[in-house]
């Protein structure tokens, strides 16, 4: 694909990801203000790096933001830190649910199809329905895991502590590998479906690029994976 190199593409995806894992591991043991600083780090990364061109210098204002909030909290935790980042997580997954549900309104292009425009150039017509049933798969299994984050948090269901924090995700990432394992046998003649690649995408064409455009865009010509 054009663009950046393989390499330095998937740095920043690692850096993102390695902060993830370690708000997790801060938040099992109990170090509040460790998670929340590996929390706002990660989404400094993913701010300076998601978009293109203009839309990702204009936005490293936003992350320089970020990351000094990252410093700030792990220094002096407020008091309300520990029941944000409780809640925190059930609010990620509502709103992604929200984001995939949104693109399968009329007139939208669903968001697996249109990351599969940004990364072909076209969406081949055997896979059209497969985007948006994918796309419905993945609002549908977002918006249950925040449901049942949310029962939790309610004390309606006894689940101990930190144990969501670990099976949502890990459920994710199953899925996500899972789905692209499924993608290459059904259509082995658009070669391997790369969870990196997919990744890749995402991050340089950035969410809300997806989500929000219409359906109407006019396709680009395909172009050939580098």
């Amino acid at each position: 694909m054009a663009g950046e190199p393989p390499s330095a593409a998937s740095l920043p995806l690692a850096l993102t990801g390695l902060l993830g894992a370690g708000f997790v591991l801060a938040r099992a043991l109990g170090a509040d203000g460790l998670a929340a600083a590996a929390l706002a780090a990660g989404l400094a990364m993913a701010v300076a790096t998601s978009g293109r061109g203009a839309a990702r210098r204009g936005r490293l204002g936003g992350a320089l933001g970020l990351a000094g909030l990252a410093a700030a909290v792990a220094v002096a935790p407020p008091p309300w830190l520990g029941h944000a980042l409780d809640a925190l997580p059930p609010l990620c997954e509502l709103l992604l649910a929200l984001v995939f549900a949104a693109t399968l309104l009329p007139g939208r292009e669903p968001l697996i199809a249109r990351y599969t425009r940004l990364d072909r150039g076209v969406v081949p017509p055997e896979c059209e329905g497969y985007a948006r049933r994918l796309t419905a798969f993945w609002a549908a299994l977002l918006a249950l895991l925040a449901i049942g984050h949310g029962l939790v948090l309610a004390g309606v269901l006894a689940v101990p502590d930190g144990v969501l924090l670990a099976v949502n995700p890990g459920l994710v990432a199953a899925v996500f590998l899972a789905e692209h394992l499924v993608r290459t046998l059904r259509f082995p003649h658009l070669g391997i479906a790369s969870p990196l690649r997919t990744c890749r995408v995402v991050l340089r064409a950035g969410w809300h690029e997806a989500a929000l455009a219409p359906a109407s865009a006019a396709p680009r010509r395909p172009r050939h994976a580098a």
